[in-house]
């Protein structure tokens, strides 16, 4: 490879200084054209030649290699989608069919639970294990500190999230395995969601508000995962029946 790109500055010097030649210009001015026009070729082909082999071909050597290894790391961590519309892009439908076991952590979740109220409800009819784990409104400190996350009255905090517990309780009441409310105290750093072996991850935010567009993960079976369902049991051991 490198004898080539080597001829190719060769000749195409050569042809370079053929086609300056006075009398070439003169008599036989058509191939003074073409022989300047082809060295010129030649030499700029074996220029950018030199330039790849020395920094493209590693660079994209270095690229490919980058991605391969974040493509390794996503699947490690059983990343099957990530987006910051938690509420359209997620494939909702797809995590609640077939779900024996429905965990849900949030603070409230007054938007989500009004617009998949109908697929939990539906869930309980097929005899799926529902449980939702709340803050307890009576905590002074949680209280203070999700209200100050919101950018709310503490006063407000407390009605949003007892008014959430009574509506999750409401569900699948009528069926043999309605939905068991749990509170907790102490603070919340994401709301999460598993179905099965597969879990929905979304961070809040520090700006104190409201954002409709918030980092989402969806996850099976992982490294990501195996956190979600550790932190899940360690918020049931720390939580009590509402």
């Amino acid at each position: 490879m490198h004898l080539i790109i080597l001829l190719f500055l060769v000749v195409g010097v050569v042809a370079l200084v053929v086609s300056e030649n006075e009398k070439l210009k003169t008599d036989v001015t058509w191939l003074a054209l073409v022989l300047g026009q082809t060295g010129g070729l030649l030499v700029a082909t074996g220029a950018l030649t030199i330039v790849w082999e020395l920094l493209g071909k590693r660079a994209f050597a270095d690229e490919v290699w980058s991605k391969a290894q974040l493509a390794g790391d996503l699947a490690r961590a059983g990343i099957e989608r990530v987006t910051d519309q938690y509420l359209e892009d997620v494939k909702w439908s797809e995590l609640f069919r077939d779900a024996r076991k429905i965990d849900i952590v949030v603070a409230y979740a007054n938007t989500w639970r009004n617009t998949h109220g109908g697929r939990l409800e539906q869930a309980c009819k097929e005899g799926a294990r529902v449980r939702v784990f709340l803050p307890d409104p009576a905590d002074t400190l949680t209280m203070q500190i999700l209200a100050n996350r919101f950018d709310i009255t503490e006063t407000e905090m407390i009605k949003k999230v007892t008014d959430a517990a009574a509506e999750f309780a409401l569900i699948g009441a009528t069926t043999k395995n309605p939905v068991s409310v749990f509170k907790r105290p102490g603070d919340l750093v994401f709301s999460g969601y598993r179905f099965g072996s597969r879990a929905v991850l979304t961070l809040y935010s520090h700006s104190q508000q409201r954002r409709a567009s918030v980092p989402t993960f969806v996850t099976a079976e992982g490294t990501l995962f195996k956190f979600v369902l550790d932190d899940f049991d360690a918020i049931e051991r720390q939580s009590t029946p509402w």
